[in-house]
C-alpha cells in the first residue's frame, strides 16, 4: 500500500460527492429522474466503490475484507451487536411499515437486489478501504469515514429528496450516525461481513425499488 493511496482518501469524500453530484444531475437532466437515479447510483458502485478500492488496495484485500476473525463479535461483543442490531429495530418499526404498503411482487424483488448491491459496495469502499488505507489504530478512522459516508448522500438526493422530516439534513444525519455504528464494528472485528449483512437489511427496509416502478 503506498503513501499515495493513505493521502489520496483524505481528499476522496470530497472529490466523490462533486463528482457523483454532477452525474446524478447530468443523468437526470438527459434520461429523465428515475433513470439518471439509477444511472447516478451505477457510476457510483462501478468506480467509487469497486474500482477506486481495486486499484488503492487490490482484488486479494477486497476479499480479505470480508474474512472473519476471531473472536468473530470483536472484543466488545455486546456493543457491536448493538450497533448492527439497533438501527434495524429503528428502521423496521418506522419506515417499513410505511413503504410495504406501496409494495409488489417487483418491488420487493428489486429492492432485494439493490439492497444487495448497494450495501456491499458501499462497505467495501467506506469501511473496508478506509480499514485498509487509514489503519486499524487510527483514530480518524470511525469519524471521518462516518462524515465522508453522510456526506456522500446529498448527492442523490438532487434528484429524490427525503420526503421525511428535516428533509436531506435528516437522511444525511441518520447517514453519519449509522456511519458510526458500522464503522466501530469494523475496527473491533477488522470485517465488513458483519456490518453488509446489517446495511443490507437497514437498505431493503426503505424498499428502494418503489423508485423505478
Amino acid at each position: 500500500m503506498n503513501s499515495s493511496g493513505k493521502r489520496f482518501v483524505y481528499f476522496l469524500p470530497f472529490i466523490l460527492l462533486f463528482t457523483t453530484s454532477v452525474a446524478f444531475y447530468f443523468f437526470s437532466t438527459r434520461f429523465g429522474q428515475r433513470p439518471g437515479y439509477i444511472l447516478g447510483f451505477v457510476f457510483y458502485w462501478l468506480f467509487w466503490c469497486i474500482a477506486i478500492p481495486f486499484v488503492l488496495t487490490g482484488p486479494k484485500s477486497i476479499a480479505a475484507l470480508f474474512k472473519v476473525h476471531q473472536p468473530a463479535l470483536g472484543q466488545n461483543k455486546i456493543r457491536n451487536i448493538s450497533f448492527l442490531v439497533l438501527p434495524l429495530i429503528l428502521v423496521y418499526a418506522y419506515e417499513f411499515p410505511k413503504v410495504i404498503q406501496q409494495a409488489d411482487t417487483i418491488i420487493i424483488i428489486s429492492s432485494t437486489a439493490l439492497s444487495i448491491i448497494n450495501a456491499t459496495a458501499e462497505e467495501i469502499l467506506w469501511r473496508g478501504t478506509f480499514l485498509k488505507l487509514m489503519g486499524q489504530s487510527s483514530k480518524w478512522y470511525v469519524p471521518f469515514s462516518s462524515l465522508g459516508f453522510a456526506m456522500w448522500h446529498f448527492a442523490p438526493q438532487i434528484v429524490f429528496t427525503n420526503p421525511n422530516p428535516g428533509g436531506s439534513l435528516s437522511f444525511v444525519a441518520v447517514s453519519f450516525i449509522l456511519g458510526l455504528f458500522y464503522s466501530s464494528v469494523v475496527k473491533d472485528t477488522q470485517s465488513i461481513l458483519l456490518t453488509t449483512a446489517s446495511h443490507i437489511l437497514f437498505d431493503f427496509s426503505g424498499l428502494g425499488g418503489r423508485l423505478y416502478f
